[in-house]
């Protein structure tokens, strides 16, 4: 009875440890964003601040990646990414122009150091000597430390004082963190992976949140879209039994 039992305990523990051992890959990841921002705010019914779609177009992506497979079909992935964000924005007077003024506008930026986490599931559709195709889904929460810009100013009594102000209060209008879906394809060969996705902002959100001017807070929604490509290289890849 006893060999019997510690057979049976054997084959249990070589079975659980056949299940329950999974192929990790670990590995570096580059890549670029193309970033499209949209959004136009009104401020005390005449100032206008608008995103400036030819500003931080490309950015450059890095970032560590691990991939945890948990089935045949199915992998967990995540990625530690950083990337330098630039919003560009316009800033003018809508009614200078009633007055017979052209309405001035002026183009400024908002630069944040962009560290996120990417959180997704993968599907392998099929792979074939070593050529895979996988669709994936998930969230990426990002995490925003903005840099201050130098502050600018207009002589007192300037019909551009009000845009100055509007300006240099547009570094503190990120929301400091703030999470995007992303949707996409990987194509894989052997240890190198290729990617191409899609995201944005989850729906009725905004990357940024509010402007101060003049002591006063404002709302200021902003929303975002990308097409995101990278590329990954499994550089380590073992089992691990959790």
């Amino acid at each position: 009875m006893k060999k019997v039992a510690l057979f049976f305990f054997i084959f249990t523990c070589q079975f659980s440890l056949k299940i329950l051992s999974q192929n990790i890959s670990i590995g570096p990841e580059f890549g670029f964003v193309n970033r499209n921002d949209v959004g136009v705010n009104i401020i005390e019914d005449s100032l206008i601040v608008m995103t400036d779609g030819n500003v931080g177009n490309y950015q450059n992506n890095y970032g560590i990646f691990l991939d945890y497979n948990i089935s045949k079909k199915f992998d967990l992935h995540a990625t530690i990414g950083y990337n330098y964000q630039i919003n560009g924005y316009l800033v003018y007077n809508r009614y200078e122009s009633l007055f017979g003024f052209p309405p001035v506008v002026k183009a400024s930026s908002v630069a944040s150091h962009n560290f996120n986490l990417l959180l997704s599931l993968q599907y392998k559709i099929f792979e074939v000597k070593g050529v895979g195709l996988s669709i994936m889904a998930g969230l990426r929460p990002s995490f925003l430390v903005n840099i201050e810009n130098e502050l600018i100013e207009f002589r007192n009594g300037s019909r551009h004082q009000g845009t100055a102000e509007l300006i240099n209060n547009l570094d503190e209008s990120n929301r400091n963190v703030n999470t995007t879906y992303n949707i996409g394809l990987q194509i894989s060969y052997w240890r190198l992976h290729l990617t191409a996705s899609y995201e944005a902002n989850l729906p009725n959100s905004s990357y940024t949140e509010s402007i101060s001017y003049f002591q006063k807070k404002y709302p200021l929604y902003n929303s975002t879209s990308m097409l995101v490509f990278s590329v990954r290289y499994d550089l380590f890849r073992f089992n691990r039994i959790f």
